[in-house]
């Protein structure tokens, strides 16, 4: 987890980070939602202001259980997977 943090930009600062450390941090929800959580706890922001990371935190809501749907249903139609963990 100490890495996952540090592409969070909590322990790094992200802009001193090379552009694939800030890809790979935007990829991470932690990411977001510590944003998130920094404009709304700390800095007392409109929620106009984070509408971004709102959005980016509903598109990960949405967007990878979609995406995880087709393995899901080719799973669920096999006997041999039923049962496991």
């Amino acid at each position: 987890s100490g890495t996952a943090f540090a592409f969070t930009g909590i322990t790094f600062p992200t802009m001193a980070m090379p552009i694939l450390g800030r890809l790979w941090g935007s990829l991470i929800p932690l990411t977001h939602y510590l944003k998130l959580m920094v404009e709304q706890a700390l800095r007392g922001a409109s929620l106009r202001a984070s509408l971004l990371e709102v959005g980016v935190l509903a598109a990960f809501v949405v967007i990878l259980p979609l995406l995880s749907l087709p393995r899901l249903w080719w799973v669920a139609r096999r006997s041999r997977y039923w049962g496991r963990l």
